[in-house]
């Protein structure tokens, strides 16, 4: 849904001189204009939608500022304006107007700081909401009904208020999707952040970025980590006064991630238990004006959704470029506890500092007993350039991408991944080892078939069957008998008694798994 947001002049407020704010007045003007004189919605379903007790936008900042702000007001009209242009999107002139009716009918709009205009659908105007960034008006081109209304005229206001959109950020690496990058190799998503109002159509709570900015938070307890590995608790971000923390970390060239641990709390912030929202920690970039707008880090960037971006409990999230690296160790009902690296960039000279390890590295089985390993990619002061990627010790690959496919056969498997950097400086491995078990069958022997050996022998030839790790043996069955065990194609048979005779042959894998037989059928 298109919003109208018009960015007032950037503020050089430092993150603890924004006044906090207690309340506000607000005045909502309803009207229609000539070519719209329908209003589509009521006086009284405004005012539920404003300053009702239920789901409203009172209700909303009070939740968001843990009732430290009330916002009260007055819904006045509505005014069918006449006599005003509206062939083309005017709505300045129709505040005007809608205001110079109001105080004609008697209303004190002095008493007022900030003002919404309602007005019917105007396809002349191409936005469903606009406000200014700390202005004092919004405007709503048609308030729709329930959370879609409620959530234009929170989010209007919200920029009123001081803050701006919750996008999402999309990078690539050599035309593949990753969660961090810089302003050459990413861009912003407009309302991405799906965990946000001020993001993709969702009444969910501000962020603790976008508090500050509203005035909630007028003198947030910041963390700056210095340069090394820490270990950090981040409070539940609904949990009242005590969670009142905006927790940034400097990246390297400039602004912040920011870290918010979330559940299920409130009238707003409401979450399904398999929410990846309440299963990790949410991760945001955010620009060294505190104006500006955060842009939310996807933590698996290979699918099209934002909603699965929060790093989940025991994963983890490398931001290169940025030097930093944060891994989930907990998060449960009081908060969530991290681990940050921080790896301060060169600024020339000889590089002798090697990587840091690549964190999350993980390896899953398919098809064919193929393994797939990914990690994170691995910090260092200058960058890294390649993996080494070592198998049961040996040196099976080296890449520059953060994931390796192999085949291997069945058993215990250890993998080891190194980082190196532009001067061949190589780091300390990350290591993983799984037992790769075979579940898959090989099929069926090919194209049976017999040649006699004489009066009463036979022998048995058949095709290899396939599988996986490759079938290590054949069964051979003669009449339903013994089972003969052989490594070859072949079986002989003799001292046959004479007549008709079945004979049956299956493969069987390393793990023990028997494919289907195939039946031939002699007579001697």
């Amino acid at each position: 849904m298109l919003d109208g947001q018009r960015i007032a002049a950037s503020r050089s407020t430092s993150a603890t001189t924004i006044p906090q704010r207690t309340a506000a007045r607000l005045a909502v003007l309803v009207f229609t204009l000539p070519s719209a004189p329908t209003l589509g919605t009521t006086v009284a379903a405004v005012h539920d939608t404003y300053f009702g007790t239920g789901r409203s936008v009172a209700q909303f900042y009070r939740e968001a500022s843990d009732d430290t702000f009330t916002l009260t007001g007055d819904v006045y009209g509505p005014f069918a304006l006449t006599g005003v242009e509206d062939s083309d999107c005017l709505a300045d002139d129709w505040a005007a107007a809608a205001r110079a009716a109001a105080t004609s009918g008697g209303a004190d709009l002095t008493t007022y700081t900030y003002f919404a205009y309602i007005f019917p659908r105007m396809p002349v105007c191409p936005w469903a909401g606009m406000a200014d960034i700390g202005g004092t008006e919004s405007f709503i081109n048609a308030l729709a009904a329930g959370d879609v209304g409620l959530y234009n005229a929170a989010h209007e206001f919200g920029h009123d208020l001081g803050a701006g959109h919750a996008h999402g950020w999309r990078c690539q690496s050599d035309g593949t999707p990753v969660s961090t990058g810089d302003d050459t190799t990413c861009v912003t998503q407009e309302y991405g952040d799906p965990f946000s109002l001020m993001g993709s159509g969702v009444v969910r709570l501000p962020t603790a970025w976008e508090l500050h900015q509203m005035g909630f938070l007028a003198d947030p307890d910041e963390t700056f980590i210095a340069p090394g590995s820490g270990r950090y608790r981040l409070p539940v971000a609904e949990d009242g006064p005590a969670a009142d923390r905006l927790f940034l970390v400097p990246r390297a060239g400039g602004g912040y991630l920011e870290f918010e641990y979330h559940l299920s709390l409130g009238d707003f912030d409401t979450y399904g238990t398999s929410d990846p929202v309440v299963n990790g920690v949410t991760v945001r970039y955010a620009p060294d004006d505190p104006s500006g707008q955060t842009s939310l880090i996807d933590s698996t960037p290979a699918t099209s959704s934002f909603a699965d971006a929060p790093v989940l409990d025991g994963a983890s999230l490398s931001d290169p470029i940025g030097g930093i690296s944060v891994t989930v160790v907990a998060a449960d009902a009081t908060g969530a506890t991290i681990d940050i690296t921080v790896v301060p960039h060169s600024n020339g000279g000889s590089d002798a500092t090697p990587p840091l390890a690549p964190l999350g590295l993980a390896a899953s089985t398919g098809a064919g007993n193929a393994v797939t390993l990914s990690w994170q990619p691995a910090l260092d002061d200058v960058g890294t350039t390649t993996y080494r990627i070592i198998h049961n010790g040996v040196l099976a690959a080296t890449t520059s991408a953060t994931d390796f496919q192999d085949s291997v056969v069945t058993g215990t498997q250890t993998y080891a991944v190194q980082a190196v950097d532009a001067a061949g400086n190589v780091g300390p491995a990350a290591v993983v080892s799984f037992t790769s078990s075979d579940t898959s069958a090989p099929t069926a022997p090919g194209d049976p078939t017999y040649q006699r050996m004489g009066s009463r022998a036979i022998k048995i030839m058949w095709l290899p069957a396939s599988d996986d790790g490759g079938p290590v043996a054949y069964e051979v069955k003669l009449d339903g008998g013994k089972v003969i065990h052989t490594p070859a194609l072949a079986r002989r048979f003799s001292a046959l008694a004479r007549g008709k005779h079945h004979i049956t042959v299956c493969a069987v894998d390393a793990a023990g798994n028997a494919g289907p037989s195939v039946r031939l059928t002699v007579r001697v």
